[in-house]
């Protein structure tokens, strides 16, 4: 009966040998595509969230002569001296503040009109700001087109289509590779089980 159960556990090993020996072959077999293609979306090293940054980078870099201009334009439209609506809106709030002792109405519009100011004075801060930083360096776009047709041939050739899949994808090569990497430790340790 016991040597009937050792006959029986002894069979299993050898089955469960052959069959970790079969399938550790055919992963052998695959073994240099698999780690190509892991090697691949490792240099690639994309990260979540960078295909939305390089196509916001592309369109803006695309459209680089109509931001400036209506940054320019806008900028000229808040600041100018006489016409500019930051002018504006300061005549509007020193009128208000002459009389704004007289009602609490007009006190009430002069401190409204005094916070929009303080808006619109930053806000021409920052449209200065953004017109300064705005620049069109074709090197730069051709880099940042030619990574995103990186990515695009990525997804096709894996038939995905966001980089969290191929983060999966390279993640499920990585254990491929490490099992054939490691498999003489795993068949030694098989073996052993069954002598």
């Amino acid at each position: 009966m016991i040597l009937e159960k050792n006959n029986r556990l002894y069979k299993q090993l050898q089955a469960d040998l052959n069959q970790l020996k079969e399938q550790l072959k055919e992963e052998t077999q695959q073994h240099d595509y698999h780690l190509f293609l892991f090697e691949e979306l490792e240099k690639s090293n994309f990260k979540i969230g960078e295909q939305e940054k390089l196509e916001v980078e592309i369109e803006k870099m695309n459209n680089v002569e109509l931001i400036q201009q209506n940054l320019s334009t806008s900028y000229h439209q808040i600041s100018s001296d006489e016409t500019g609506v930051l002018q504006q809106f300061q005549q509007l709030k020193n009128n208000f503040e002459k009389i704004q002792s007289f009602d609490k109405s007009y006190k009430k519009i002069y401190q409204r009109l005094a916070s929009i100011y303080i808006d619109f004075d930053d806000i021409e801060s920052e449209i200065s700001n953004l017109i300064e930083q705005i620049s069109f360096n074709p090197n730069e776009l051709e880099r940042y087109n030619t990574r995103l047709q990186t990515l695009y041939n990525l997804f096709q050739k894996h038939s995905v289509n966001q980089i969290e899949d191929l983060l999966s994808i390279q993640e499920s090569l990585s254990e491929k590779v490490s099992r054939v990497v490691n498999s003489d430790h795993v068949m030694a340790s098989k073996e052993k089980e069954t002598v």
